[in-house]
């Protein structure tokens, strides 16, 4: 039975390369270089997750974590140092209104300068571009103040901006 087997074994010859006749026969170069790049592009995306999922087991990983977690305490303990919001709200009110530039509540949550662990109130100026920007300017000296998105026409300008500070 088994001198049978080997029998058939000896007959099946195949004439050539096996992958050169696949690769004549059936694939064409463009095709072949397509699929070779996909087979690369899919080993080196699974070494690249799989390193990712260690790295954050590893004990530097977990050093990393335990750090930022205590750079987080450490800004909310001084958030309690930090000027109130509504005392640094007025603030740039008041500079708002000796540079003649119009301050108005940002509720559209897409739009925030800040989102962190502060308290933050959100909004933005609007008027003339060079009063906007000498107002902004002016208010970051003053106050904790995060800036967005700017869009200017026609020389005046809309500028949003986060405030932040200590509720109280």
């Amino acid at each position: 039975m088994l001198a049978g087997k080997i029998e058939k074994l000896a007959k099946f010859e195949i004439s050539g390369d096996v992958f050169s006749n696949i690769y004549h026969r059936v694939i064409d170069k463009k095709k072949f270089f397509i699929i070779a790049a996909a087979i690369i592009a899919c080993g080196y995306l699974v070494v690249e997750r799989q390193m990712q999922r260690e790295a954050v087991y590893s004990s530097s990983g977990i050093y990393h974590q335990i750090q930022q977690r205590k750079v987080l305490l450490k800004n909310l303990r001084m958030s309690s140092k930090m000027a109130s919001l509504a005392d640094s709200w007025k603030r740039i009110l008041l500079l708002s209104k000796a540079n003649n530039v119009k301050v108005l509540s940002d509720k559209d949550p897409k739009k925030k300068a800040y989102q962190g662990a502060a308290a933050a109130w959100h909004g933005y100026l609007k008027g003339d571009a060079i009063d906007v920007v000498s107002t902004i300017l002016a208010a970051q000296k003053v106050a904790p103040v995060y800036l967005g998105y700017i869009q200017i026409v026609n020389g005046k300008a809309a500028l949003s901006f986060s405030v932040t500070g200590a509720k109280l």
